[in-house]
């Protein structure tokens, strides 16, 4: 999985971006991976900005 959202439209067709996010808790996360499977980064996407983090 390299992405989980929370589509105000209900359909996760919808292309993702902070002003289509909604529900009681939305949220738009991305994760990347090194070649051997571990995650390398993760994303937060949020309507002012985003946060990247490395997982080491």
């Amino acid at each position: 999985m390299t992405e989980a959202w929370t589509p105000s439209s209900n359909d996760c067709v919808t292309a993702r971006s902070a002003s289509a996010l909604g529900g009681p808790a939305p949220y738009w996360t991305s994760w990347t991976y090194e070649p051997g499977g571990l995650r390398d980064t993760q994303s937060e996407h949020k309507a002012t900005s985003d946060t990247t983090m490395r997982a080491r």
